[in-house]
């Protein structure tokens, strides 16, 4: 069944409804799962939900243009399917938001810890007298101890 009665040529808003509210949920769903990846530092299976993401993205996207273009057909619904429209975009909305905190502090981890690095070897001395890698005198170089904790 698509957007559209053939019928009446008018906005089929059983499916419309419908339609938004399960791919409002599969991409809850997803946004869920990705925040759980996130909180336990598994960026790696986050990106296998990429695809699956956008396609559930593009597919709201082209729900809600055809809402925009029947506003008035929207303005008649049911308050019964007004009140799952609201509660499907509002869990969709909770979902974005965990997720944009979650990836937010994964993203200053990794910040702190290029930066505890970048202290460790900018730190680095040449320490007279000792064999480097290659098997050179004065070659080698010493690190003083360096401890990141990081709790996001």
């Amino acid at each position: 069944m698509g957007l559209f009665n053939k019928k009446t040529t008018g906005l089929d808003t059983g499916s419309l409804v419908n339609n938004f509210v399960i791919k409002s949920e599969g991409l809850t769903r997803i946004l869920e799962k990705e925040t759980e990846y996130f909180r336990d530092r598994k960026a790696p299976q986050a990106e296998l939900l990429m695809e699956t993401k956008h396609n559930l993205i593009d597919e709201l996207e082209r729900i809600k243009f055809n809402l925009t273009q029947h506003a008035e057909t929207l303005k008649n619904l049911p308050d019964s399917e007004k009140l799952r429209l609201r509660e499907a975009n509002l869990n969709l909305m909770k979902a974005a938001d965990a997720t944009y905190q979650e990836t937010s502090r994964a993203q200053e981890v990794n910040r702190l810890i290029l930066e505890a690095i970048s202290y460790a070897v900018n730190q680095s001395k040449v320490v007279e007298g000792a064999y480097g890698d290659k098997g050179d005198l004065n070659k080698n170089t010493e690190s003083k101890p360096i401890t990141v904790i990081a709790n996001a």
